[in-house]
Order: structure tokens, then sequence, then C-alpha cells
């Protein structure tokens, strides 16, 4: 229990009248005081009977709530707890807002982070003249599991490694072949049907066919083939964006196992070009997978806002200026990147934030771009969301726009993060 602004300053009133009628033997100052000191005892009466009665009110209902959601998500859920007082005000916290409604409580929840998170209620109960106030803390705590975006494709990507058979980080097949289950990437070209092997998806039968011949047949497909350069940007301002860029990966990869292209995986990290090489089958699918998991895991890099300029223009500039070691480090960096790029395939995939790695990106864009080549960007659409400070927000909203302003006058740029997957069918279907 605390005096509030008002009920210090009557407090403090009451006592140096008190004071002052004892000084002077004043007999209505003394009376003033007594007065004021009464009214500060009913006050705490009234407070006692106030939170005495609210507590009984909220004792009807002391479960343990759990709930799951997305992270970066919003998530409202309405608590029955019968009619509140009006002067009962709620007490938020960072990631859960409290509603006080006429038959219960709101909570909004909005975790950012992943992870386990633990809320108790807490409110702010004010005596009938606010001269006091009081603090309540509602015995029934919140548990919410923060769920990353991306943990359905990567769970989707784990279902298909597991019915290839071995485990993530397993290269070739395992234990699933030794069992005669077949698990191959389907195209979009219907071939004809052949016998069902048992293990394979019950979804595949073609029950006509096996009406017609007795025996269970599945509709065959013909492998699509094909090969598709995957970029992939690891370094993310914080767990929104990277959320993000692992979706984008994950649905990318499973489009391309499932149409039967190989992949050549390249990473991009801290100003760097880090090649997986040519990937085929599910081994495409187990990297990305551990590629995702480290992802979400990754804590927040500095970053700076550089305006979005290639190495070859910046090599020009340094020419002119006669900065002949400069000049010559940039046109080292442009030869690098051309020869990463060599023998490029029919469609370039990009994933991550434009905010990280600016001149690498910037770079590898403007080769793809004087080369011609068909290149989707998915990029996080407000990447400043992880900013630790508005100063901080101000850097990445700019960063971005520019960015996104220099890739946009080449590429075809998306905010989805399944995107891809529509891209690699219409490059299979083109074909």
């Amino acid at each position: 229990m605390k005096f509030s602004e008002r009920g210090s300053l009557i407090s403090v009133a009451a006592a140096v009248q008190a004071l002052i009628a004892l000084a002077l033997r004043d007999v209505v100052l003394a009376a003033v005081s007594l007065a004021l000191f009464l009214i500060i005892a009913a006050e705490i009466l009234l407070l006692f009977i106030r939170k005495g009665r609210i507590l009984s009110i909220l004792r009807r209902n002391m479960e343990k709530l759990s709930l799951s959601m997305p992270a970066g998500s919003r998530k409202e859920v309405f608590i029955r707890t019968g009619s509140l007082p009006r002067y009962l005000l709620p007490v938020e916290a960072e990631w859960a807002n409290i509603k006080i409604e006429r038959e219960g409580v709101l909570l909004i929840l909005s975790p950012k982070l992943f992870g386990r998170h633990l809320f108790t209620p807490e409110f702010i109960i004010f005596s009938p003249l606010g001269l006091l106030f009081s603090r309540i803390r509602w015995n029934k705590e919140v548990e919410v599991l923060c769920m990353p975006r991306s943990l359905g494709s990567i769970l989707r990507a784990v279902s298909i490694i597991a019915e290839e058979g071995g485990e993530i980080g397993e290269s070739g097949r395992g234990a699933g072949e030794e069992f005669g289950r077949l698990v191959r990437p389907e195209g979009l070209e219907y071939v004809g049907t052949r016998e069902y092997i048992p293990g394979e998806r019950i979804r595949r039968v073609d029950w006509p066919a096996t009406s017609r011949m007795l025996k269970i047949m599945i509709r065959k497909y013909a492998a699509s083939g094909g090969e598709i350069l995957l970029l992939v940007n690891l370094d993310n301002p914080g767990p929104k964006t990277a959320d993000f860029t692992a979706s984008a990966m994950l649905s990318t990869a499973i489009a391309c196992f499932k149409s039967g292209f190989s992949t050549n995986l390249m990473f991009i990290s801290r100003g760097k070009l880090i090649s997986a090489g040519r990937l085929e089958g599910d081994k495409m699918l187990r990297l990305s997978v551990a590629a995702s998991l480290k992802l979400l895991n990754m804590s927040y890099e500095s970053l700076e806002f550089i305006s979005p300029r290639s190495s070859s223009n910046i090599a020009l500039i340094l020419k002119e200026i006669g900065a002949v070691k400069l000049e010559e480090y940039f046109r080292e960096r442009i030869r690098d990147i051309r020869s990463f790029l060599a023998g490029l395939p029919e469609l370039i995939v990009y994933s991550g934030s434009l905010v990280s790695n600016h001149l690498l990106l910037i770079d590898l864009m403007s080769e793809l771009s004087r080369k011609g080549l068909r290149t989707l960007i998915v990029a996080h659409p407000k990447p400043w969301v992880d900013a630790a400070s508005p100063a901080e927000e101000r850097v990445l909203k700019i960063t971005h726009y520019h960015m996104l302003e220099a890739m946009k006058r080449y590429f075809k740029v998306s905010f989805n993060p399944e995107a891809p997957e529509r891209e690699v069918m219409l490059v299979r279907i083109q074909r």
C-alpha cells in the first residue's frame, strides 16, 4: 500500500498542521489536521475492503493457462471472472496487456521472441478518493509457448527426410530402402500408373486403375529435372526476419525436391559467399533444415547504412579520383563474384533480409542483372520490427528502402515466404 501524489500532499499537510496547532495551541488547526488524519484512516480501511472484494473475485479462476502461438503474432484470450469494478487498473507488461471487460479480463499477447514465456497478471487498486493505492497480483500463471513461423516448413522438410530414411546430417539413403519404401520426387507430368509398393503414400493411389487391374495401382509422374541457384542471406536484424528467411529457404528446398530439381546452394554471411555445392535429393532438405535451426538462434548484428552501389561502379569512381589500391580491391572482388556465378542455372532465388551484407548483395544482383538471368528476391517487408531502439529502426528503414528501390529496377521482389514454390513450379511447366 502506497500514497498517491495527492495522498502524499494531504498527509504532509495534515502533519504540518498538527505540528503548527501543537506549537500555537490552535484548536481550529488541530481540528482540521485531525479531520485529514481521519480521512486517511478511512481511505486505508476502504482500500482493504476493496482489495478483499477483488481478490475474492479473482480466486474463482486460478487455473494455469497454457497457450501456443507463432512469434511476432498477436493473440487475444478472454478469461471470464465476473464483473470487475471500474477502479481496478491493469499493469501492462512488455509483451502482454490486460483489458478489463464487462464480464472478465481480456489478455492481449504479442511475444516477439521464440521460447517459453511466463506472465502473471497484476492490477492496481485505488481508494475511493485516490489518496492510496495497492498492487494486486493475480496468482494465475499464463504460459505462452512461442514458436517460429517457419516451424511448419521445418516439420514438412523433416517428414520428407524421414520418409526418405536416415537422420538430418547423414548423407545418402538410410534404413528406409531396407524396408522397400520408395519415395521419389514427384514431377507435374502424369505418365501412367504402376503397382503399389508398401510404404508409399495412399493419396497417390489411382482408384479407377486399381478397380480395373484388381490390384493397388498408383499414379506415376515424370521427374522434372532442372537446376536452380538458391542464395540465402544468413545475417538478419533479429528473430522475425530470420524466421522469414528460414521459411522462404525451406519452401524453396521443398519445392525443388518435389520437382526433382538439383540445387546449387550458396550462403551469404559477414560479407562473404559460402558455397555448399550442388545438392540433389534430400541433401538439400537436410542442409536447409540445419541452416534454419541455426538461423533461428542468431543474435542481432549491428548494421550500418550504406548507399546501394556495386563494386564495379565504386571501382570506376576510385579510378577517377586516382585511388589505385582501393580500385584494385573492388575489381578483385568483382572477379571473385563472377567466378562464383559461372555457369548459372535458369532460375535464381534469393531469400533473406535486404539490410545486411549490402555491398555483396548489390554486387551479386548487379552481375545477375548484367547476365539477364531470371531472379526472384524474397525479402521481409519490414525488417525494422527487430530494431532495439528508434535510432536503429530509422537506420533499418532507410537501408531497406534504398535496397528495395535498387532491386525493383531489375528483378521481381516478393514478400511471401511461399513465393519460391510457385516460381519453381512455373519453371517446370514452362519447360
